[in-house]
């Protein structure tokens, strides 16, 4: 049977066996015992004093177990209000453990949000790390780039160099042959007769026109060399700037890639905090609930106690029940014993005032 259930069928219990005393008493105290006016004989008298002793016997009786009722109600009373206590503390402890149990799985989903976070931290660390030794070796090829195409420039430079000197070369050596082409026209214009020199200079004019179409040929191809050389140093120029401009992007890379890792030590050290804070209450939480599951254990061995003392006092009611039932018996006994007292009392008056009658009759005649 549950406590609650057990308490209230004490306490009716007992507010029965409250109304049966008060009506016995009630009963017993409004019950009239005649008294004999003239107590004559042995018989009369002790069926009178019978009859005081069990009266008294019984109000005494009566009188004890209605203290015994009290003393159970007031019993009964006390254990109430100790089970609303408990129930009260129960009900606080249920709350705080609710409380408890809401905060741990908050912490929980703060943890399992940092484990996350901290997961695609690494996640783009590692990315990061990627994109970095991606760009080293980027760098270091547009470095070996740099040095082939510079290089280039400089064998291109020299080639333009040599290309210059041999054209300046031709040209002086052309200047050169020119003016002595035109001292050698003078003197044979004076040593050599017309014919001859109109011959002479002939074939010197062929040999002038050879001379310009070699030199021509060997000036086109040193200018086609030149132009090549100028367009290779061009696309040069502009594959140097692209180099620039990648190896700014680069470091703008590397330095936005400084940033981010900055940021995200930062980032780490704050959920790392974080995550000890969440680690400290974690312990606290623990701790807490290790101490409510002592006072829940507490309070356990507490109901147990209070209900070892409620089934002992439903044992006592039980048997006071039973003693109460006995004396029911008995007091109907007493009663009817009562009630044969009173007739046969009765019936002693009846004889006296008879015999009173007949003497006083016989004193009259007399």
């Amino acid at each position: 049977m549950p406590t609650g259930s057990l308490v209230k069928a004490t306490t009716e219990f007992i507010e029965l066996m409250m109304k049966f005393v008060r009506s016995k008493l009630k009963t017993n105290n409004n019950h009239d015992y005649p008294q004999s006016e003239h107590a004559t004989t042995n018989q009369q008298i002790n069926s009178s004093s019978v009859g005081n002793q069990s009266r008294l016997k019984h109000e005494r009786f009566m009188y004890n177990l209605e203290n015994q009722v009290y003393e159970l109600q007031s019993e009964n009373d006390h254990l109430h209000k100790i089970i609303r206590e408990i129930k009260t503390e129960n009900e606080t402890l249920k709350q705080r453990l609710a409380s408890i149990m809401d905060e741990k799985a908050q912490q929980k989903s703060e943890n399992q949000e940092v484990q996350r976070i901290l997961g695609e931290n690494l996640h783009w660390k590692k990315c990061v790390d990627l994109e970095k030794a991606h760009a080293i070796s980027l760098e270091e090829k547009y470095k070996q780039e740099i040095e082939r195409y510079s290089e280039e420039k400089k064998k291109l430079s020299m080639e333009k160099c040599s290309f210059e000197e041999q054209l300046a070369k031709i040209s002086i050596i052309y200047e050169e042959n020119k003016l002595k082409l035109e001292i050698l026209e003078n003197e044979y214009k004076k040593k050599i007769r017309p014919e001859e020199f109109e011959d002479i200079f002939r074939i010197s004019e062929l040999n002038l026109e050879k001379l310009k179409t070699n030199y021509k040929s060997e000036i086109e191809d040193l200018t086609q060399k030149l132009c090549k050389c100028e367009s290779e140093m061009r696309k040069l120029a502009l594959k140097y700037s692209e180099l620039e401009r990648q190896n700014l992007i680069i470091n703008d890379q590397k330095e936005n890639t400084s940033a981010a890792l900055k940021k995200y030590k930062i980032e780490n050290e704050e959920l790392i905090d974080r995550l000890n804070g969440n680690e400290q209450k974690m312990i606290e939480l623990i701790k807490l609930i290790d101490d409510l599951t002592k006072c829940l254990t507490e309070e356990k061995r507490k109901n147990d106690e209070q209900k070892k003392i409620t089934e002992n006092l439903d044992k006592k009611l039980t048997m006071k029940l039973g003693v109460c039932r006995s004396l029911a018996q008995e007091n109907r006994r007493l009663k009817e014993c009562s009630v044969v007292a009173y007739n046969k009392l009765k019936k002693a008056r009846t004889f006296l005032r008879r015999e009173e009658r007949s003497t006083s009759s016989l004193s009259n005649s007399d």
